[in-house]
């Protein structure tokens, strides 16, 4: 209970963290264990211990609700949560079973402390539990020689499992019910999260698909999906990391889509919830329905018939947020999930997408036999006017490398930019010649993407600018450059101890055509990494993995020597936030 006076100097964002503190407690049954601890010290006043159990359990209980909240809150705000604190400190509490939100003196202290150093996975949740068992045993309700209960025994009464479709095999297996670590179709252990959906107004919605897509590598993506029950439970296992790439959980980014006919999608981030242990009981709200309705024009401004138009990115959470708050985020569909919003148009060129709320949607993709995929972006402000194509060439590549076959099926992702509202998309792949052709691509300059193994003794460059220009073809030619072993580390500034599972990124800088290899390393439990670079400019990134309480480093490029066999990267140093 707050004060009239206290309530009105309250922000909206303070209240949403207090109510968010107080509904835990609410979640938990706190107030029935302190009145519990309350019974405890009566009966046993005469024990100096039940007062120092019934202290303990409270403090205790107040730093699992302090991580609790955070983990709701997301760790960027934990300077706004400590202060709301030290303003509470004023509040006394009207009821003397409540559990206050702010105590004043070293528990307090001890809270703001704790909140400085928070981590993901905090200990004082495991010692509530433990200062808990100290009353209940000095009451003798608790048989401290019990065994703890099975795990199966545990599980009884959690959702209904669904099954996890693996988009590679096309198989489906059905999710562990058991705590504890899950495996997802190739053995490999997965993150698990359940929970419900439910409608606008609260209500179960059964049959609602839900999708994720991971990373499980730098180059290969997999896709799981499940069914909600009739009561609107769901249980899916996450494709797990392999490899170099496993990351910390927080760095993970489990975003989540949920489709349901008659609904709008949402899109939710649980990995803060896998985080912190609390990925099964979900909720998941869907949206009301809405419809987008377009044009789309050929170049000489008639109907696009029969086109394919399809969603590209949707705005997505950028950390832990709801997905229709401003996040600056955006990611691509699913694949299993693109098929269910995809739309043809009619004899106007009119097509109605349904389901994506308008506020999330950042692109569509447009496809025709003759003009192929071009995509059409909300930045550019193509979403106010028809989507008129562009004219396409033809583009024409060779590997130029000896013995091309050795990379034969490499995917070859082009893209042209001529404006920022629209581009051009295609894909192919590499020959058993090392050759490649796209038929139709929008004109403008060409950018390339090319799924090169990072760990090669070579990297393709491309030196000069190359532009497409419309009713032409383009021949292209991809060099090879030997490419160097690069080691690094990365260490905290302060305390100069290593940073372990921070993800770095490396990206050619070049003067001529755009040429992308994705080659991303994580540090090992010394905060090293290693990788493989050609010689030349880099510009380098640290994109997640250093906590939440340091900054992500501006880094300058690095400029990668001819031959050498091994070159060691100056450390990179993390400075406190």
């Amino acid at each position: 209970m707050l004060s009239k006076r206290l309530a009105r100097e309250l922000s909206p964002r303070d209240l949403e963290m207090l109510l968010i503190h107080e509904f835990e407690h609410i979640r938990r049954l706190d107030c029935l264990m302190m009145a519990m601890g309350r019974l405890a010290v009566a009966l046993h006043w005469f024990n100096p211990l039940a007062f120092l159990a019934r202290r303990a359990m409270q403090r205790e209980m107040e730093m699992a609700v302090d991580a609790a909240t955070i983990a709701d809150i997301g760790p960027a705000r934990i300077g706004e949560y400590g202060e709301l604190l030290l303003r509470l400190v004023r509040c006394p509490m009207a009821s003397p079973n409540a559990v206050p939100m702010a105590s004043s003196g070293g528990d307090l202290r001890r809270r703001i402390n704790r909140l400085v150093r928070w981590k993901k996975s905090h200990w004082s949740q495991h010692l509530l539990g433990a200062a808990f068992a100290c009353v209940l045993g000095l009451l003798g309700l608790l048989d401290v020689e019990s065994p703890p209960a099975t795990a199966q025994e545990s599980a009884s009464g959690k959702g209904v499992a669904s099954p996890v479709a693996d988009q590679a095999g096309g198989q489906a297996a059905e999710a562990d019910r058991s705590d504890g670590p899950q495996e997802d179709q190739e053995g490999a252990p997965g993150k698990r999260a359940s929970g419900r959906v439910l409608d606008a107004g609260g209500l179960p919605v059964p049959n609602a698909q839900i999708f994720a897509e991971v990373f499980i590598d730098e180059r290969t993506r997999r896709s799981g999906s499940a069914k909600t029950d009739a009561n609107g439970k769901f249980s899916l296992v996450y494709p797990a990391l392999r490899g170099s790439s496993r990351l910390p959980a927080l760095a993970e980014p489990f975003h989540t889509w949920v489709y349901a006919e008659g609904h709008g999608i949402r899109v939710v981030n649980v990995g803060m919830a896998i985080a912190t242990g609390k990925a099964d009981d979900i909720e998941i709200r869907l949206p009301p329905r809405e419809s987008i309705e377009f044009v789309v024009c050929l170049p000489d401004g008639e109907p696009c018939v029969d086109a394919v138009v399809r969603p590209r990115h949707v705005a997505v959470p950028n950390g832990f947020v709801q997905a229709d708050e401003a996040t600056g985020l955006t990611n691509f569909l699913p694949e299993l999930m693109s098929p269910l919003v995809t739309r043809r148009t009619d004899r106007q060129g009119r097509v109605i997408i349904e389901a994506i709320p308008f506020a999330l949607l950042a692109s569509v993709e447009v496809e025709t036999p003759t003009h192929g995929k071009q995509s059409f972006s909300r930045l550019g402000g193509a979403f106010a006017e028809p989507l008129r194509l562009g004219d396409v060439g033809r583009l024409e590549g060779q590997l130029n490398v000896e013995s091309p076959q050795r990379f034969a099926g490499t995917k070859v992702y082009a893209s042209t930019n001529p404006t920022l509202k629209r581009g051009g998309l295609a894909e192919a792949e590499l020959d058993e010649r090392g050759r490649f052709e796209i038929p139709a691509i929008a004109a403008g300059p060409l950018s390339l993407r090319l799924a090169w193994d990072p760990n090669s003794e070579v990297h393709p460059s491309i030196n000069e600018r190359q532009v497409l220009r419309a009713g032409e073809t383009l021949e292209l030619t991809i060099d090879v450059q030997p490419t160097v072993a690069v080691r690094g580390r990365i260490l905290t500034a302060d305390t100069r101890e290593p940073v372990r599972g921070a993800l770095i990124s490396h990206r050619y800088r070049s003067q001529g055509t755009e040429l992308v290899i994705p080659n991303f390393a994580v540090t090992d439990e010394a905060g090293r990494y290693a990788t493989r670079l050609a010689a030349g400019e880099v510009a380098r990134q640290v994109i997640a993995g250093v906590g939440p309480k340091y900054a992500h480093p501006r880094l300058e490029p690095v400029v990668i020597p001819g031959r050498a066999d091994e070159f060691e990267i100056d450390e990179i140093l993390v400075h406190p936030k």
